[in-house]
């Protein structure tokens, strides 16, 4: 069983930390706003893991796998929500106070995470070998999310340790623009 278990988190750090919209959008939210006001949309975005792994539970995934539409509606509805993310990242204010700065929330991680059709297939594709068909899906959930708030908050930390590089509005202006062209490459590349 440790085979399947190191597959399954290497599978997951892969999958989930491979540099899609929602990794983006934390390392971009860490550039733009700081580690402390990217722990929210961090947040969000493990708890619309749990609630994905909770739905998959119920049959939501084979609900999408029987019904093809249902993953174009997904991406479709993925691509909109990341282009207002990255709106909200490139118009947000540069000048300003921190505490005045709206940052990406805990919604906005939540719906980020439900709308993303490749978080899916990680519970539709994997289930640890154990006998007990409740456990396995516990021990595989568990498994994901701990491997997902490690790999989002090494992407938060990394957009936070490179917030210092860019120290005047130029230069944030740029690593915003980089950021959000980032996520829509990434949107694009989800949708092929």
């Amino acid at each position: 069983m440790l085979e399947q278990v190191l597959i399954l988190i290497s599978v997951t750090a892969l999958m989930l930390g491979a540099p899609g919209p929602a990794p983006v959008a934390l390392a971009a939210t860490g550039v733009t706003y700081g580690l402390k006001k990217g722990i929210p949309l961090l947040l969000g975005q493990l708890t619309g893991l749990l609630l994905v792994i909770l739905g998959s539970s119920l049959g939501l995934t084979r609900a999408i796998n029987a019904y093809p539409q249902l993953d174009i509606v997904f991406h479709f509805l993925n691509a909109a929500y990341i282009f207002f993310i990255a709106y909200t990242i490139i118009t947000a204010p540069i000048d300003t106070k921190p505490a005045s700065v709206y940052a990406p929330g805990f919604k906005v991680g939540i719906v980020l995470i439900l709308v993303n059709p490749g978080i899916y297939a990680i519970f539709s594709q994997f289930l640890l070998p154990v006998s007990d068909t409740r456990l396995a899906f516990i021990v595989t959930a568990v498994t994901c999310w701990l491997v997902a708030a490690l790999v989002d908050m090494l992407w938060l930390s990394l957009g936070h340790t490179l917030k210092p590089l860019f120290t005047n509005s130029n230069q944030i202006r740029i690593a915003r623009i980089v950021f959000t062209l980032l996520m829509i490459v990434a949107v694009i590349f989800s949708m092929r």
